[in-house]
């Protein structure tokens, strides 16, 4: 954050938000920062109850609250069984504290903001919690990602995420509405825009404009935007990153806790 203070310094607005990009959640900002100067924070971190795995207890900060919801203590990587209150990486704080800290922190060598920052301050600032209650999944590894984008399969899942009173926007690149087939089959997928299906797809997850080949079969794959699978290819448990192609007759299969990867503009 060093690299920004310039930005930060010409900015006018009195706090700054700092978010990581590897938990999907829908946060009301607005009630977040209402929280924040309610208790005359300092920092305001925002975090939920998870039971711990192995996979976020090695990814994690967990905190322990008291009952006016301050912060008391912060540990990295805790390693203790059971429900813990863990960090989201979400941040409120005041835009000249956050100046002062990445200079300070700058100058004494310090890399990470809650183990070198957070974790010293907690008896000389007020660090507050914010307990994020909605759905949330956690992005650590190729496996966590596919678990993450198999479970919005779930309507149940995917109206939590996308609550009608906290709409998402995104940029707008309309194309053509799906297209399928007459003698296509498809079960229990998501799709985006400009896609056309002429094969058979099922527990899918298809970005804008993937086309499946006729006779392919593709089962329990994350295909992203341009992806194309020929006729009588079949994939199963596969994630491809954007303009992949998976050419005729080929066969790509993984499995549920191990999914083959194809990078970006791969050809098999």
């Amino acid at each position: 954050m060093h690299t920004i203070l310039d930005y930060l310094k010409h900015q006018k607005e009195e706090l700054v938000v700092l978010a990581d990009c590897d938990i999907i959640c829908n946060l009301d900002f607005d009630d977040i920062i209402e929280k924040h100067c309610a208790h005359g924070a300092d920092v305001t971190v925002v975090y939920n109850k998870c039971e711990m795995n192995d996979g976020i207890a090695k990814n994690n900060v967990t905190l322990t609250i008291d009952a006016t919801q301050r912060i008391t203590e912060l540990l990295i990587n805790d390693y203790r069984i059971g429900k813990r209150n863990i960090s989201m990486d979400v941040f409120v704080i005041s835009r000249t504290l956050l100046i002062d800290i990445v200079k300070d922190a700058y100058m004494r060598n310090y890399t990470l903001f809650e183990r070198d920052v957070l974790a010293r301050s907690l008896r000389i600032m007020k660090v507050m919690g914010y307990e994020y209650q909605g759905y949330s999944s956690r992005i650590y590894n190729m496996q966590s990602y596919f678990e993450a984008n198999m479970a919005l399969l779930d309507y149940n899942n995917l109206k939590a995420l996308f609550p009608p009173k906290l709409p998402v926007y995104t940029k707008i690149r309309d194309e053509a509405p799906v297209r399928y087939a007459m003698d296509s089959k498809v079960k229990n997928c998501t799709m985006g825009d400009g896609c056309i299906v002429q094969g058979n797809i099922e527990n899918c997850v298809l970005f804008r404009g993937v086309k499946i080949g006729k006779g392919a079969q593709v089962k329990n794959c994350i295909l992203m935007q341009g992806t194309v699978v020929e006729e009588n290819a079949v994939l199963n448990y596969v994630i491809t990153d954007k303009n992949v192609t998976v050419g005729a007759g080929q066969t790509l299969s993984g499995s549920e806790n191990y999914p083959v990867f194809i990078g970006k503009g791969g050809k098999v």
